[in-house]
């Protein structure tokens, strides 16, 4: 019985110390790591002169004997995605950057949120939309079929309210329009921003502040 009680004694112990260490991690954690607890995002402006060169780069992975993989930074990519799909926002979007945080890549504009209040199934959330606001939109960007790339959306905020999921996929539609087909063969429920990638691009990958494109294996 008494070891029995031992190991309670000692799982309730631990059980303490970690929720102690977890209450208390905002003193420990950059001293005990090297790694600020909540990483500042950076933010840096989408220029279109970001394109050119990064299409240079990605076109390097089509020789034979060229690299495997290519970085892109997440201007460069923001560009890319943004380049083919300026003619699909609406209008009145201005000041577009972008950030990298951990293996997510966020896109932020000034969007005039008026031509957005049509939008079924926004609830509460259209009363919202009334003046200009940042909207900010996160995810990652994958290749879903050969020569064409997706940007899966995971959240969309406007102002600093995050947008409900049953409405993103409509808000996505309106800032994204006609794609329909095009998402069908994302395979992402709507939730997704289409855009060209060569057909020798098999692969994007996000990680590290950075955005990796690999080429397709014969």
């Amino acid at each position: 019985m008494s070891g029995c009680l031992r190991q309670v004694g000692c799982l309730v112990l631990l059980v303490v110390l970690g929720l102690g260490g977890w209450l208390t991690r905002e003193l420990w954690w950059e001293r005990a790591t090297g790694r600020p607890l909540h990483p500042e995002t950076t933010w840096s402006p989408v220029e279109p002169e970001d394109g050119p060169p990064a299409r240079k780069r990605i076109e390097a992975l089509e020789r034979r004997q060229g690299d495997v993989f290519t970085t892109l930074t997440p201007g460069e990519v923001a560009a890319l995605i943004l380049g083919e799909t300026g003619g699909r926002l609406p209008p009145g979007v201005q000041d577009v950057e972008t950030s990298v945080v951990g293996d997510a890549l966020s896109i932020r504009a000034s969007v005039d949120l008026t031509t957005l209040r049509s939008v079924d199934g926004l609830g509460p959330l259209r009363a919202l939309l009334t003046a200009r606001q940042p909207v900010t939109i996160t995810g990652r960007p994958r290749v879903v079929a050969r020569g064409r790339g997706a940007f899966d959306v995971q959240s969309l905020k406007v102002g600093g309210i995050e947008v409900p999921s049953p409405a993103l996929g409509a808000l996505i539609r309106q800032l994204d329009r006609g794609a329909d087909g095009e998402r069908e063969i994302s395979g992402s429920s709507g939730r997704s921003i289409t855009f060209a990638v060569p057909r020798y691009v098999g692969d994007i990958r996000v990680a590290r502040g950075r955005v990796v494109l690999y080429k397709t294996t014969p």
